[in-house]
């Protein structure tokens, strides 16, 4: 098995963002995982001002903002991510075609090394476990030529990994993929996810997906397993169903040190959030201890 050799996020330059980004950063590094951390991290035509990251643990680097549609005047954060992910498979002369990639969204923390055999040819991914997803109109309507291996068990999102050349094969149909969607149907977020998926059966890659690589925190059924990688794309709930923490109530903490600790972790109805809050508050003490 070949061991991950870089594992690469998109993110935005921007408050909201960073704190996200220092969490991940530290969870890559608590849990050991191996090889190079490269976070590609665009300009937000929002904070023009905002100075870039000089310290951070991963390696920083620096994009274009690609947010907003200059045809349609459409503006979709997603759009960063393809267009980053191109131009650093393009540019970057330390990665090899057969280097695997572990590749994340910024809302991801670690909970453990991660290992996957992702071979050339393959990907390695976590499951889209929405109920029936399998069954969504745009797969039809944009994949009918892969319609068929359009299946249940090859429907992959992030966390995924694959070998830089696979990748380099397919991210240009991937990039055009995400906007032809995207235009379409301006409601639709993650236009990118489906790109995804049909460029890579496009490509005739093996989709090879796991339940519990990278969970979220709002799949009902699949957080009571501890994961490799927890996704918190929404609020935690209490039993009450209050919201007790919510990334974007975090967004003014990147400006602190120390940050403002969660709530217990005990009041958490899951594993998976219960891990979350006990990794904020271990990354929270660390602070405490720094600033001392």
């Amino acid at each position: 098995m070949a061991e991950i050799a870089h594992t690469v996020y998109s993110t935005s330059n921007s408050d909201y963002q960073a704190w996200q980004c220092e969490l991940l950063d530290a969870t890559f590094e608590g849990v050991g995982q191996p090889g190079r951390l490269v976070r590609l991290c665009s300009v937000d035509s929002q904070h023009w001002s905002r100075p870039f990251e000089t310290e951070a643990r991963a390696e920083v680097v620096r994009m274009p903002c690609w947010m907003v549609n200059e045809r349609t005047g459409d503006r979709w954060g997603i759009a960063n991510k393809p267009a980053s992910m191109r131009r650093w498979l393009v540019r970057d002369a330390l990665v090899r075609d057969d280097d695997v990639v572990l590749f994340l969204d910024p809302d991801m923390v670690f909970v453990d090394r991660v290992e996957l055999d992702a071979r050339p040819g393959t990907v390695v991914g976590q499951r889209w476990v929405d109920e029936g997803i399998e069954h969504h109109p745009l797969w039809d309507e944009y994949g009918a030529h892969v319609r068929d291996r359009i299946v249940r068990d090859a429907i992959v999102m992030y966390p995924f990994a694959a070998t830089a050349g696979d990748m380099r094969k397919l991210v240009d149909r991937f990039l055009e993929l995400c906007h032809v969607i995207r235009d379409d149907h301006r409601d639709c977020w993650g236009a990118d996810m489906f790109a995804l998926v049909i460029a890579m059966l496009e490509a005739d890659l093996e989709v090879e997906t796991r339940d519990h690589l990278g969970v979220c925190n709002n799949w009902l059924g699949y957080r009571d397993e501890v994961p490799k990688i927890i996704h918190f794309p929404v609020p935690v709930l209490d039993r009450d169903e209050s919201r007790i923490w919510f990334k974007q109530d975090y967004t003014r903490e990147c400006h602190s040190r120390p940050w403002n600790r969660p709530p217990p972790p005990t009041q958490a109805t899951n594993i998976t959030e219960e891990l979350l809050l006990e990794i904020i508050h271990m990354h929270v003490a660390e602070q405490e201890e720094r600033a001392s």
